[in-house]
């Protein structure tokens, strides 16, 4: 039985990773940059959680080739952190519209 750690699956598994991060960094770039320009604080909240998001993909991605789970242990963790600070924060802001 193949696991996530064997030759052809891990990596398909990173090329996957590797291109949801590059879309959602570029996605989060462009909303970043566009919340910034127009004063538009769901749109930088959006783009900091896009960047943040390829971030972890790319954690994940080094935690699958390596083969080591500290990385997806750690990229978890991020992830859920950031996730809760952000809706923490969209919930803040739409509160005071």
């Amino acid at each position: 039985m193949a696991t996530l750690y064997e030759f052809p699956v891990n990596g398909i598994v990173a090329l996957v990773l590797v291109v949801v991060g590059g879309y959602s960094a570029v996605r989060g770039a462009r909303l970043l940059v566009a919340g910034l320009t127009a004063a538009t604080p769901l749109a930088l909240v959006r783009g900091i959680r896009g960047v943040i998001v390829a971030f972890v993909a790319g954690i994940f991605a080094v935690g699958v080739l390596s083969a080591e789970t500290g990385f997806l242990v750690f990229g978890a963790l991020i992830l859920a952190e950031e996730l809760y600070e952000t809706a923490m924060l969209v919930l803040v802001i739409r509160s005071g519209e």
